[in-house]
């Protein structure tokens, strides 16, 4: 029998380490909302800063502070919070993330209507103010209504092949709701990420692992940019210092798979796709027939999405074709004349940019997440469900629906 609406309880779980300035509005987020089955459980990586203090001055009784005690990696830290949670559904945020006000509702909604044991929706984009000036304090905001349920391997299978982002997957971070059992359900000897890239390593263990899950397309999280982002830092053109990805590289305790090579210089190299592979080969490393994973097809995926980063991973991409064998020029090739599935990646990313609301900072000020996530609320209150929106959802459940 189904739990009734708003009984489940929900622990949302945010690891941190030194990052107060944020913390403060992305745990706001959270005590502004009234659900009273909710404990939220701030991980603090052993800061030196205000972290402890500005968690006390909160004051919220659902918060539970937990202290790793010693400097610990991404991976170690998320893992050390993982096993504080006892029950429930459980929820990683960012430090400089936020929850939209009556997630926790609309959740539930969802899995008393499917039976479902995830839920990932989709989010919106925010823009510190201190981080990257051109577009500091912006919002965007996905205006779409409803969700869907999806089959886990279908899913899976779209993202291998480049024609949709990892982040549509069932996960327990970005607006990602698991049932805690589900995780549990997914270890390999008491550990749940085993990669040095935690979230996306959790949407690839729960894809293999679940059947199905439903996918919203109503933000539940609001993604912060800001000057501690480590995706920010890796990925963004031109953002200044990268100190941020280069900590998280230098403290990580789990090696990035030997089949994913380094860049010249030692680093991960600028894909995200790149990561979604790494989480692939570590986790067939302990479930070796659950993957059948092409290099050949990785490597144009790779390719054809790199972006503003197409020089450092053209370089990067012929010491991966060395490695594995691969004839470099015939795969550059074929992503110069273009994919049918990639014109699918880029046709689903005209749709989410055409069903969303821009907010720049000169019409907003915007100046925390905390009054992201409140604007967010507002514009998904006040706009029409748009026909572009209807069309998009229409175009995913297609390719994704169960059978």
């Amino acid at each position: 029998m189904r739990a009734p609406r708003q009984s489940r309880r929900f622990t949302v779980v945010i690891p941190t380490r030194e990052r107060c300035d944020t913390l403060e509005y992305s745990l706001r987020t959270l005590t502004e909302q009234p659900y009273p089955h909710l404990e939220i459980i701030v991980s603090d990586n052993d800061s030196a800063d205000a972290t402890r203090d500005v968690v006390r001055a909160n004051g919220d009784p659902r918060i539970r502070y937990i202290n790793t005690g010693r400097r610990l990696s991404m991976s170690g830290n998320w893992e050390f919070a993982l096993a504080h949670v006892t029950e429930g559904w459980v929820t990683f945020l960012g430090d400089d993330d936020g929850l939209v006000p009556n997630c926790f509702e609309r959740v539930n909604e969802i899995v008393d209507r499917t039976g479902v044991r995830a839920i990932k929706s989709t989010y919106g984009q925010y823009v510190w103010p201190e981080f990257l000036p051109d577009s500091a304090g912006s919002l965007e905001v996905p205006l779409g209504k409803g969700f869907s349920v999806r089959s886990c391997q279908k899913a899976l299978a779209l993202v291998l092949r480049g024609r949709t982002s990892y982040t549509t997957l069932p996960m327990v971070y970005n607006g990602g709701f698991v049932d805690l059992e589900a995780v549990r359900a997914a270890m390999f000897s008491d550990r749940f990420f085993l990669s040095c890239i935690p979230d996306v390593f959790s949407a690839i263990a729960l894809s293999n692992t679940l059947d199905r899950y439903a996918y919203s397309y109503e933000p539940f999280s609001i993604n912060g940019a800001s000057r501690h982002s480590i995706g920010a830092s890796q990925f963004s053109i031109g953002s200044g210092s990268n100190s941020a990805v280069a900590k998280f590289q230098l403290e990580s305790d789990i090696p990035f798979h030997p089949s994913i090579p380094l860049t010249q210089d030692g680093k991960y190299p600028p894909s995200l796709h790149a990561l979604v592979y790494e989480s692939c080969a570590q986790f067939k490393e302990v479930y070796p027939q659950t993957l059948t994973i092409s290099p050949d097809e990785q490597l144009e995926v790779i390719l054809h999405g790199a972006g503003n980063h197409r020089e450092a991973i053209r370089s990067w991409a012929e010491s991966f074709a060395k490695l594995h064998g691969i004839d470099f020029e015939k795969i550059a090739h074929r992503c110069l004349t273009g994919t049918k599935k990639v014109q699918f990646h880029d046709l689903e990313a005209r749709f989410k940019a055409l069903a969303s609301v821009r907010l720049e900072n000169r019409d907003t000020e915007i100046k925390t997440i905390l009054g992201a996530t409140a604007r967010a609320a507002a514009e998904l209150r006040s706009r029409r469900y748009s026909a572009t929106a209807k069309s998009l959802n229409r175009l995913m459940h297609k390719f994704i629906r169960p059978q």
